[in-house]
């Protein structure tokens, strides 16, 4: 006969597990009554009535075993369902295991043995088995308490981890935008490209020196209107290569419009004036954006100023020459301003100049003026320069043409527009 121990249970906390503790006898029950007096913390004894009644009301349900309930939680043929009744019973009335305490008999020894049996199916039984006297003491409820409680403290799941404190929330910082650097708008002086076109006033005068015969005639002209244009380009600009970055090319050409000459004996004949020039340029610069800079330069070019008639008296020249050049630019608020020389050695001269025996030359200009800007873009270009070419002659006093030299100067007034990227 099986005994369920009825103890008094308190009202139960959250963290609190019921246990069921059943005997097969007086004896075995006295054996462990003492644990009634002893707080068994975390686990409370169901009363006996209550799991008695859960265990009739399964036995209901399925056919009985026929045999008592403790042989069939030994016997393989009935112990699965014995286990089922058994913890079908237990979790309706809140268990979390129920503990069997029985007599087996044992020759020459007096034996409980302790089953704990878990209410969730997917964990074992645990047996113990402890030796008791011959009658019930204080001991034995003390063997029966050393056994019991490492088994059901299996079931009992690990205490969860302390709560952390909770952090209060930190304000969210203001995030202040980070304002995009703009690229500096490029300045005149490291511009990628710049040019500008002007119209021009010009003159020219030309005479021999130390002339021996009279067919040698001088030429003097002003206020001849002509167009020009300039463009110069930095392809390393955008670069920070120190040298590439200011190392570029430029262009120049001009030419006279309309323009006709009259010879002192009323004639008059078709004249024409152009010059172009090309090469590098190194514009060296004292700092950034608008700095003061020295540009070296180096190319060469040809200025011809011819007449249509075949006279060999008329002084048609045709300059080629190469052109290293030194300029300096200084800016002042908006305006820059920029002067500019060049000496000029010369490789080939004209149609006069094939007349004489020999004749070799050399040139220089020297050219003075500012640049006005107007807004990140648009520039005003006004200037004014002078070029000479003196031309060391040699011939004899026989020859139809005899002079020792001649000089041949231009003189040009600028006034233009023209941009900068």
């Amino acid at each position: 006969m099986l005994i369920a121990v009825l103890w008094p249970v308190r009202a139960l906390a959250d963290d609190e597990w019921n246990v069921v503790i059943v005997t097969d006898s007086p004896g075995t029950e006295a054996r462990v009554r003492e644990l009634r007096k002893e707080d068994f913390a975390p686990w409370k004894v169901v009363p006996k009535g209550k799991f008695e009644e859960a265990l009739r009301a399964a036995r209901r349900k399925k056919p009985p075993f026929n045999v008592p309930l403790a042989a069939a939680l030994k016997s393989e043929k009935h112990r699965p369902t014995a286990l089922e009744r058994v913890r079908g019973a237990a979790t309706s009335v809140g268990a979390k295991a129920v503990v069997f305490a029985t007599t087996p008999r044992v020759p020459r020894k007096r034996v409980i043995s302790v089953t704990v049996i878990p209410t969730a199916s997917d964990e074992e039984p645990t047996t113990e088995e402890i030796e008791v006297g011959k009658k019930p003491s204080k001991s034995d409820t003390e063997a029966f308490r050393a056994a019991i409680d490492p088994l059901l403290k299996k079931l009992i799941p690990p205490p969860p981890p302390p709560e952390k404190p909770k952090e209060e929330p930190k304000p969210t910082p203001k995030v202040e935008p980070v304002p995009v650097a703009k690229a500096p708008p490029r300045v005149f002086e490291t511009s990628l490209v710049l040019g500008w076109a002007s119209g021009e006033m010009g003159g020219r005068s030309f005479s021999f020196t130390d002339p021996v015969t009279q067919n040698l005639r001088p030429y003097s002209l002003f206020g001849a209107g002509s167009l020009a244009a300039h463009v110069e380009i930095y392809p390393g600009a955008g670069t920070p290569l120190p040298f590439v970055r200011d190392l570029g090319m430029m262009a120049r050409y001009r030419i006279a419009l309309g323009l006709s000459s009259r010879a002192a004996d009323g004639g008059q004949t078709g004249t024409s004036w152009s010059r172009y020039d090309v090469g590098l340029r190194y514009r060296l610069r004292f700092g950034d954006g608008r700095a003061p800079q020295l540009g070296i330069g180096f190319g060469f070019g040809r200025e011809g100023f011819t007449f249509d008639s075949a006279n060999p008296e008329y002084p048609s020249t045709s300059y080629v020459f190469l052109r290293p050049s030194l300029d300096a630019l200084i800016p002042a608020g908006p305006l820059s301003i920029f002067a500019n020389v060049a000496l000029m050695p010369v490789v080939a001269t004209g149609r006069i100049f094939d007349q004489f025996r020999d004749a070799s030359a050399f040139g220089f200009e020297g050219e003075l003026g500012t640049y006005v800007l107007l807004g990140d873009y648009v520039m005003l270009r006004a200037a004014g320069s002078y070029t000479r070419y003196q031309t060391s002659l040699t011939s004899q006093s026989t020859d139809t043409f005899a002079a020792g030299g001649a000089g041949d100067g231009y003189v040009r007034l600028q006034l233009g527009a023209g941009a900068h990227f």
